[in-house]
Parts: C-alpha cells; sequence; structure tokens
C-alpha cells in the first residue's frame, strides 16, 4: 500500500456529492483524493503526516466562478465611497484621500447612485473641486465611472466626441461630455490612462503577492477571473505563471478573457494545468440595474422612457457567439435584464441550430439530483462533449418563459447570491412587483434542472462564499431584512449553496471530474470551519471561520 502524505480523521466531512453525503476521513496522495470514509479505512494507510480534525466540519475548497481578480486588488487603493449620500459628501471623501495619496490619478469606487440624494452620479465640474489631478469614480457596478475635467481631457473626450455607440457618454445639453461614461468606454479610452503604474510588472506581482491571501483566509481554492476591468485581455497570465514558480500562488486560477480572438486566443479553452489555465471568452449583452442600463423587454418604472442599454444587435451577438464557438472557446455571456436574456438565448439557439446541435434527452424535468440516474450521470448528458459550454453571467431578471429554454440547452448560469442582499429594497421601485418576483429566482432555476454556479462579482462585491451561501439560503441582508426574505419561494436550502460554490462550480472549467467533490480521484482542495454549516442558523454562516485550508493536500491557511 502507498505511503499516503496526509490522512485527516475523526472529521464531519460533507462530501458534496450528494445531500447527505458525509465521511469521518480523508487520505491524500500526491495531491489528490485516494481514499473518503471511515476513520478506520483512513488508519489502514501509512502516512507522513495525520490531521485529527477533532469533529470539525470539512468541505471541498471554494471556487468563486466571476470575479475580476486584479481589479479587485486594485480596488483596495481606491477611495471608499460606499456610504456617500450626496455629491457634496463624494467631492469631501476624495479630497481628504487627494490629501493623503501622491498617485497621479485619484480613484474612488463603490458609488452607489440609488444613495445619492440628487439621483444622479457628480458631474465632471464637481470633481474638478477635489484636485487638479484627473478624477475617475467607479460606480458599485463598475458599469459606469464619473471623470473630472482633466480625466476626460487625457482620454480625448472632448465636445464633439462620438462614442462607439449612443448612450456610452452623456453629455450636457451644449454638447460638452458631463463626465459620466458606460460600459466599455473605460476600457477602449482609460484603462491604458489608469493604469499605467499596473503596466509595471513588479507592481502587479506585489499587489497580487499582498492580497492573494485575503481568498484564502474565506476558504477559495480557486478563482475564475474575468479580464473586463483589465487593460490585458489575458489578465496577465505570465504574473500568475510566475507567482506559482515562486510558490507564491495558493489558488488555482482560470482566466476568462473579454479580449478579442486574435488577441486573447492563441489558445482555446482548457488550455493550461490544474493550477493555471485559460477560460471562456466573455461577451457583454447589457449593462446593470444600477445604472439603468440592464436590457429590459419592458421600460423601467422609475424611468419610463427608458429600457436600457443592448451592446449588440441580435445579429451581431449571433455572429459574435458563432466565432468564439468555431474557434473553440466556452463562451461566457453577460445579460442582466430580461431583454438582454432574450437576446442571448436566441443567439445560443441560433447557433447551436446552425450547427445542427441535438437536444435530445439533454432536458431534465427536475432537479439535476432527482433525475433517475443521478447528478453526475443528467449533467454528463447536458454537458456531454468538451465544447459547447455556455455560461451566462448574472441571469438577473428573467421572464417566466426564459426557464424552459435555459434548461434544454447546454447553459450554465453564473449568479450572484450577494447582490439579493442590496436590491431587496430597490427591486419594487426599478422594475415593479410583478417583474421583482424573477428577480435572482434561484430556487427556480434549480429546480428546473439548470445548473447554478456561485460568484461575487468582485470587487463589486466581497469574495466571500460563505457571505453569499447565506444570502442565497436567507434571501436577505446579513442584518436578516427584510425578515423572512425577499421573494421567500426562491430560497435555497444549505446545500444547494453550498454547491454553487462547489461542485456545480467545477464544471464551468470542465473540471467537474476534478474538483468540487471530496471524492477519490479528485484534487485536495479541502476546507475546514468553525463551525456546521448545514446545521447553524443561517443567520451564522458568513461568521463562521475558515480555519484549515489545503491546496492538493498542501496546507496553506
Amino acid at each position: 500500500m502507498i505511503i499516503a502524505d496526509k490522512i485527516f480523521i475523526n472529521g464531519n466531512i460533507h462530501t458534496m456529492e450528494k445531500p447527505g453525503d458525509r465521511a469521518a476521513a480523508v487520505v491524500v496522495y500526491k495531491g489528490e483524493i485516494v481514499y473518503v470514509g471511515s476513520d478506520a479505512g483512513a488508519r489502514a494507510y501509512s502516512a507522513k503526516e495525520t490531521v485529527d480534525l477533532n469533529g470539525k466540519t470539512m468541505l471541498p475548497g471554494f471556487t468563486d466562478t466571476h470575479m475580476h481578480l486584479i481589479a479587485d486588488c486594485m480596488s483596495k487603493a481606491k477611495a471608499e465611497l460606499g456610504g456617500a449620500r450626496s455629491v457634496a459628501e463624494v467631492v469631501s471623501i476624495m479630497k481628504d484621500f487627494a490629501a493623503e495619496t501622491d498617485a497621479e490619478w485619484l480613484l474612488g469606487g463603490n458609488l452607489h447612485i440609488e444613495n445619492m440624494a440628487e439621483g444622479r452620479f457628480p458631474h465632471r465640474y464637481e470633481l474638478d473641486a477635489i484636485d487638479a489631478r484627473p478624477v475617475i469614480l467607479f460606480s458599485y457596478c463598475y458599469h459606469a465611472q464619473i471623470a473630472n475635467s482633466e480625466a476626460l481631457r487625457r482620454a480625448g473626450i472632448a465636445k464633439g466626441f462620438r462614442p462607439e455607440m449612443e448612450g456610452l457618454v452623456d453629455f450636457y445639453d451644449d454638447g460638452e461630455p458631463n463626465g459620466v461614461i458606460h460600459e466599455n468606454t473605460y476600457g477602449l479610452h482609460f484603462a491604458n490612462l489608469v493604469d499605467g503604474d499596473m503596466a509595471l510588472e513588479a507592481n502587479r506581482k506585489s499587489l497580487l503577492k499582498k492580497y492573494l491571501t485575503d481568498y484564502t483566509k474565506r476558504g477559495i481554492t480557486s478563482l475564475q477571473t474575468f479580464s473586463a476591468l483589465s487593460e490585458d485581455p489575458l489578465e496577465y497570465v505570465n504574473q500568475y505563471m510566475d507567482l506559482d514558480r515562486e510558490g507564491a500562488l495558493p489558488v488555482r486560477v482560470a482566466i476568462n478573457s473579454a479580449g478579442s480572438l486574435d488577441r486573447a486566443y492563441h489558445a482555446v479553452s482548457g488550455f493550461g494545468n490544474d493550477k493555471i489555465r485559460i477560460g471562456a471568452k466573455k461577451l457583454f449583452c447589457d449593462g446593470s440595474l444600477g445604472t439603468r442600463t440592464a436590457a429590459l423587454l419592458a421600460p423601467y418604472c422609475d424611468a419610463p422612457d427608458e429600457k436600457g442599454l443592448l451592446v449588440h444587435s441580435q445579429d451581431e451577438l449571433t455572429a459574435l457567439v458563432g466565432e468564439a464557438y468555431d474557434y473553440g472557446c466556452d463562451i461566457a455571456i453577460h445579460a442582466i435584464g430580461d431583454g438582454a436574456m432574450e437576446f442571448v438565448l436566441n443567439a445560443i439557439e441560433s447557433v447551436l441550430d446552425a450547427r445542427a446541435y441535438d437536444d435530445a434527452g439533454v432536458a431534465v424535468a427536475g432537479p439535476l439530483d432527482e433525475a433517475p440516474e443521478g447528478f453526475r450521470e443528467a449533467a454528463a448528458r447536458k454537458y456531454r462533449g468538451r465544447y459547447p459550454r455556455f455560461r451566462i453571467i448574472h441571469a438577473s431578471l428573467i421572464d417566466p418563459s426564459h426557464t424552459a429554454r435555459i434548461a434544454r440547452l447546454p447553459v450554465i448560469l453564473d449568479v450572484q447570491p450577494s447582490f439579493v442582499r442590496n436590491w431587496h429594497s430597490l427591486a419594487e421601485a426599478r422594475v415593479g412587483k410583478e417583474r421583482s418576483d424573477w428577480l435572482y429566482p434561484l430556487r427556480t432555476f434549480t429546480r428546473n434542472g439548470i445548473l447554478l454556479t456561485g460568484g461575487s462579482d468582485a470587487p463589486v462585491e466581497p469574495s466571500d462564499p460563505l457571505m453569499g451561501i447565506q444570502v442565497a439560503v436567507t434571501r436577505s441582508d446579513l442584518g436578516g431584512v427584510p425578515a423572512g426574505g425577499f421573494i421567500p419561494r426562491e430560497k435555497l436550502d444549505v446545500f444547494d449553496a453550498v454547491a454553487l460554490y462547489t461542485r456545480n462550480a467545477a464544471y464551468c472549467t470542465h473540471e467537474e471530474d476534478r474538483k468540487g467533490t471530496i471524492t477519490e480521484g479528485r484534487l485536495a482542495d479541502l476546507i475546514v470551519l468553525s463551525d456546521d454549516i448545514f446545521a447553524i442558523d443561517p443567520q451564522r454562516i458568513a461568521a463562521t471561520r475558515v480555519e484549515q485550508v489545503y491546496l492538493g493536500g498542501e496546507r496553506v491557511l
């Protein structure tokens, strides 16, 4: 018999293979799990180290399936505007920040338009009072930025400027830009200027080294980062490789690119190894509910003349999806509004129909766990073959007719449960009572056999799976508001909520046979918690401490 590297005994181990499946012990050899079962079975192995869990709860390591790693690290160097309630307060916070930093660009983040007494973002001339240096503020959702006059000047955005599509830049009545920009305008015209310091390899590596342990402390062993908010189309993959060679990369990283195929994908989805790999091609369909740029089928209730913003026409989106599919890429599409979801489903259906995709036997009538063959067999049927796997990111607001269409397609929904805590008090005013019932309908999705995965969209929300699990289970904020939960019928049970960040998450990167469950043959990515989150009051889940983290059986926390 082998000499194991590590044996874990006396544990409360939730394998996440299926609800209620538990074990007491795990044996690890060469980074993989070789035994799951009883203490007696584990003790039959000789081992270099034995870890007594003392009854503590062990889970598979968490995966954040949607975040922006470089941007999240950079956000820690921005002024915090989340508590600002007026333009004057924004200016005051930024003035204090300017006095404390010698940075060339003054950046503020987490600005909520809903909190502003004026009901709007600040404008360029108001920001000019902060400092002579260029100023950029980022909205909470990152779909809008506000620039002062110096920042606009450096980016070449002046009177007469024509954005790439109508609606991406806001103007005063006299034709001067008022400083508010939307969607990819920042990436096209500001990112290379603002992120100048990040172009220096040493600075990027320093940020990553400083903050990567923040994710480990939250039980995260895998990150799926999206390059939409980074200047480099592959999110500086060489930096991750350098860190790994130095033994300073405590997580597995999948890099999903919004760059053009000829720039970003000389290798297709899946290229890489267990530590660093290329993920999906990222596309955008609409904006965000916060800035009313999410595309809706009917107008916003609090802005009856607005239905949001579609980044592409239907034909353009379908062509982009088809191009990425034919290139060999998984495809991840940002869609928040029900109008965007309609466009995305049309595009996916058109592309698959044109390629004679056969969905016979793919759709399931109910939850994957209740399918006669069980979860893995049902999921394998739906996602058979290496390609395609389509991911719809956010899927925040849907029309009821969308559920059946999603269920029959090889589509994974990347949802952010933490968003619920910010929208429960705003939803009815923004989209009305009837549509609010279809905002983040997580249980409806799972009950219809749709595979959900859990992300944070950090830096929009903290990359904290335990918080996401709690919100998915309670449908309330961390203070328990609203009592009973927002649309309580859409609450998930704890197993389904944990699955978003473990078992289900592995499907995004075709790694369902490598990680996501505590199963023989899987990578030994394991976390130990202070409490059993399956047994405690759900309102205490987010407060649970991550006490130990193992990546490939090696302790990293």
